[in-house]
């Protein structure tokens, strides 16, 4: 027992490539999840190693390695077609706030993200609509600074029913790399038509419109605008050293 805590704390610590290829082969051999997944968060880790720890069935440790910056382009687009078994599982989570791939968020936009079936009997649930899990992957596509325009301007379209929760398009607001264009369609969302019978939860068109305003009255310095507003201020000022204001 002393001399694995003593290999785990040499795994957390090592900045050696070499030495970390060592140790994972005594990991395998030794069948030491643990000691897996501390190898597979360090950033030392060598790519083809993290791509090799990828192969086990372990959802924990691919969760981790999603989240590791050296994680090569290759593995994590396998990673975003993993089927876990759990619909809310953390892979895909990880994946949509850590990766820095456009390729990869293209490949999760492109998922077919389950729907919950209204149930039977219930005023106002005539319709299937998206789960929680999905439009919180989607809101955490929109929001990443890497994901491809081309997407960030389809999520801007979405209708109040297909995004009756408002977190994929508030998302969009609190991207720093978000076009202004996308800003401006948001800027003009009004008019509350969720369906009634639903327990409205999320953030409404119109403060989604209200953040667009602010956001785009901070970058371009209209007057009366100012940095005054603590929620909406360091969104404005991440677009704006992002656009070279």
């Amino acid at each position: 027992i002393i001399d694995r805590w003593v290999d785990l704390q040499r795994v957390k610590i090592s900045d050696d490539p070499a030495e970390l290829v060592e140790l994972a082969k005594q990991a395998v051999y030794e069948d030491q999840i643990e000691m897996r997944q501390e190898i597979a968060r360090n950033d030392a880790t060598p790519p083809a190693l993290l791509s090799d720890l990828a192969k086990y069935d372990e959802p924990e440790t691919k969760a981790i390695i999603a989240t590791n910056p050296t994680t090569p382009l290759e593995t994590q687009l396998e990673l975003a077609v993993y089927d876990e078994g759990d619909p809310e599982g953390s892979v895909l989570d990880a994946l949509v706030s850590a990766t820095e791939f456009p390729q990869v968020l293209t490949k999760l936009a492109s998922l077919e993200f389950p729907v919950v079936e209204p149930p039977r009997g219930v005023p106002g649930s005539s319709t299937s609509e998206p789960d929680y899990h999905s439009q919180a992957l989607r809101a955490g596509i929109a929001q990443n600074p890497f994901t491809p325009p081309k997407i960030l301007r389809q999520y801007a379209k979405l209708s109040n029913e297909e995004d009756d929760k408002g977190w994929i398009r508030m998302g969009l607001v609190r991207n720093r790399k978000v076009p202004l264009d996308v800003l401006e369609t948001l800027a003009k969302l009004g008019g509350d038509d969720r369906p009634k019978g639903k327990h409205r939860v999320g953030d409404s068109p119109e403060k989604i419109a209200d953040f667009a305003k602010k956001t785009l009255a901070i970058l371009m310095d209209y007057e009366g605008a100012g940095d005054r507003d603590v929620e909406i201020a360091p969104i404005a000022q991440a677009h704006r050293r992002q656009h070279g204001q």
